[in-house]
């Protein structure tokens, strides 16, 4: 399963309720096989899965989301 799993509050900017799966990877980090067939077994779902590399893209999914 992904590291993190964020649920936004009924009452929180464009997304109330949103709810995503969070997979935090170093630059050169790749996905393994078992995290891919994870991502997308989330995906059939319904989920959001959204992989983040950075500080910087951690920074600018929270701002894109509030």
């Amino acid at each position: 399963a992904p590291d993190r799993i964020v649920f936004m509050p009924l009452s929180y900017g464009a997304s109330p309720g949103l709810v995503v799966w969070i997979e935090l990877k170093s630059d050169t980090g790749r996905l393994r096989s078992a995290q891919i067939r994870e991502h997308a077994r989330l995906h059939e779902l319904g989920q959001t899965v959204v992989v983040l590399r950075s500080r910087e893209d951690v920074d600018a999914w929270i701002n894109a989301v509030a």
